[in-house]
């Protein structure tokens, strides 16, 4: 059994993770998704509490406001869907980031 865990910030592991996507199999936004949402699950089964990974609950409504979009659709669809390619994707979620890190 894992006595202790150490987990970097959630900010510092996604900066670190788009610097190097292919080490991590990260192709696309859908795949960054997958990524986070694994995150996510980690940090919840180990009770971590990451401040970040709490802030970045609001990246949906962020992203939704920036595209005026109205519906169901998550970051992931919405930033997918403005992209010209995968690999762009992951461009556009640097910048929307960015944006979004300013705001807060």
């Amino acid at each position: 059994m894992i006595e202790s865990i150490e987990i970097k910030p959630f900010y510092n592991l996604l900066e670190h993770v788009l610097s190097v996507p292919e080490l991590y199999s990260i192709e696309s936004v859908k795949s960054l998704g997958q990524f986070i949402n694994g995150f996510r699950v980690a940090t919840a089964a180990y009770k971590i509490e990451d401040s970040d990974l709490k802030n970045f609950e609001l990246f949906t409504k962020f992203v939704k406001q920036r595209y005026d979009i109205v519906g169901g659709y998550d970051w992931v669809r919405i930033i997918n869907f403005y992209s010209s390619s995968s690999a762009n994707s992951l461009k556009v979620f640097e910048k929307l980031l960015v944006e979004f890190k300013l705001s807060n």
